[in-house]
This record gives structure tokens, C-alpha cells and sequence, in this order.
């Protein structure tokens, strides 16, 4: 039995499928590429626009203040939890700060993970700041094996505090006049529910909740193989051990991509085109690994 005050205490000291291409004459392969990459945009944006709960319409993202932490877990097990994100971070194209550091993405594993989050809200309400109170309930009066928000904060395009009296400039049709940060990423798991996942897909999935702001029920979204599913399926054992493809795409595209400066429908546009054009790639790749 994890004691969740002591939990609770912790966790408010911290942060104040793509279609393959059909063999083609060489003369024709750039154009057939190109219809592989135009449908499977398609259908990755209409995927987008179902996973990921966008603030103010912008896709959120870490700049380079990523910190994470582990807490209510044993500690050899935590430290390779914690090895693996950082990992998955930089390979997504942002290097996490060097620990010791100050937190700022939280993995909780508690028995009761519920009455945790009913606490925070209590004792740490400035941790929801980018959920609507309706949001926030609705969430917190849910029996769910995991819980996960993000706390945003609104900055010029240049990464200039809003709140420290900075104006944004205009907004225009493509350019943004503000961009949405991550200062804080939670993540709450009910720990009995946890026997029977690698370590390395409870890794994976929390760099996903961790890094990107995903929509509550994104779950009965996500692709059939997608690490997101390990919590909605009785047989973790059926997922691979790792992300798919799909979710390396998006998390790769979201922060490896300079989205910062457009506007949120550009910036799902642009991240639909990078994913469709790296898993296309990597259809061809693994074609031509075949013997």
C-alpha cells in the first residue's frame, strides 16, 4: 500500500498506418510517392484533430525545460522508466536538462490514483491551469487507470512571458502572435494495474502523455498497435513493446518541427505532412530491408 499523502506532499512540492507504395517504373516513383503522402496526410490530420486537445487551437509543446521524475515507484525500476523517456525525448529532437533538476514532468504511481487527483485539485488547482473547471471535474469524477494533464503557459513567439506585460503582435491567417508552452506535465497511474507492461512500454506511453497534450479519451483513438491503447486493452502483451511508428511520427514531428510560429490550423497541417512523409519513408525503408 502506497501512502498517498506522502504522495500528495511530493507531487505539490515539484512545480509551483501508412500505404505502401506499389512497385513503379522509375519515372513514375516521384508521383506515386507523392499520392502515398497526400493520402495518408489526409487521414493523419483527420487522426489529429481527434488525439490531441490543443490549447486555444495551438498544439502545445516542452521547450527545453523537460524534467522528469518518478515517484511511488521502486527505484532501480524508476531509474530505467526514467533513462528510456529521456532517451525518447532526445530522439524526438529536444535534449531533456541534465538531473539533478527541477521537475517539471511528473509520473505518480499510486493505488488510488483517483482520490490523488481530487487532492490536487484541492490543495494545487494552479497545476490544471490550461482545463476548464468543467474539463477538470468531468476528468477527476472518471474511475480511470491513469490521469493526465498539462499546465500551459502563454508566451510571444519568441518565448517572452505574456503575463510579465508583454503584448503578442498581430495574428495573421498562417502566423501565430502567441505560442502555448508546457511548464508542467502530469501523469497519475494506478499502479495495480500496471503487472503484465514492460517497463519499456510504461516508459513509452508516459513520454507520450508527458510531451504531448493529448485528448482525455484518446485511447479509443489511437491506431490499433499505438503504445496509447496499454491501459484499454486486458492483455498488455498484445502491444509492442515500444511506440509504433505512428506514434514516433507524431511525437518526432510535433517537436522536431519548427510549429511555434504558425497558426494552429498551419501547424496541423504542417505536423499531418511531416508524419505521413516519415512513415511513408519508412515503409520504403523496411520494403527495401527485405530479403
Amino acid at each position: 500500500m502506497l501512502f498517498k499523502s506522502a504522495a500528495l506532499g511530493a507531487a505539490a512540492l515539484l512545480i509551483s498506418a501508412p500505404v505502401a507504395a506499389q512497385d513503379q517504373p522509375a519515372a513514375e516513383s516521384a508521383d506515386s510517392s507523392e499520392i502515398v503522402v497526400q493520402g495518408a496526410k489526409k487521414e493523419i490530420r483527420r487522426q489529429l484533430w481527434q488525439m490531441l486537445e490543443p490549447t486555444e487551437g495551438y498544439i502545445t509543446s516542452f521547450d527545453d525545460t523537460f524534467c522528469p521524475i518518478i515517484i511511488g515507484f521502486d527505484a532501480e525500476y524508476s531509474a530505467i522508466i526514467e533513462k528510456r523517456i529521456r532517451d525518447n525525448v532526445r530522439a524526438a529532437g529536444i535534449e531533456p536538462m541534465e538531473a539533478p533538476c527541477r521537475p517539471t514532468a511528473v509520473m505518480i504511481f499510486i493505488d488510488e490514483p483517483q482520490e490523488l487527483v481530487n487532492g490536487l485539485r484541492k490543495t494545487r488547482p494552479g497545476i490544471f491551469n490550461s482545463n476548464y473547471v468543467a474539463e477538470i471535474r468531468a476528468m477527476a469524477e472518471q474511475d480511470r487507470p491513469y490521469y493526465s494533464w498539462k499546465a500551459i503557459d502563454q508566451r510571444t513567439v519568441d518565448g517572452v512571458p505574456l503575463r510579465d506585460g508583454v503584448a503578442p503582435a498581430r495574428a495573421t491567417r498562417l502566423a501565430a502572435n502567441a505560442r502555448y508552452d508546457i511548464v508542467g506535465s502530469y501523469l497519475i497511474v494506478d499502479i495495480d494495474k500496471t503487472p503484465g507492461m514492460s517497463l519499456d512500454q510504461i516508459a513509452d506511453f508516459a513520454t507520450l502523455h508527458l510531451l504531448v497534450e493529448l485528448d482525455r479519451d484518446v485511447a479509443k483513438i489511437a491506431e490499433p498497435l499505438s503504445i496509447l491503447r496499454l491501459f484499454d486493452i486486458d492483455d498488455p502483451s498484445l502491444l509492442p513493446h515500444s511506440m509504433s511508428a505512428q506514434d514516433r511520427a507524431m511525437l518526432s514531428g510535433i517537436y522536431d518541427s519548427d510549429l511555434t510560429e504558425l497558426s494552429g490550423p498551419q501547424q496541423r497541417q504542417r505536423l499531418a505532412t511531416t508524419m505521413a512523409r516519415e512513415l511513408e519513408e519508412g515503409e520504403k525503408g523496411s520494403e527495401e530491408g527485405e530479403p
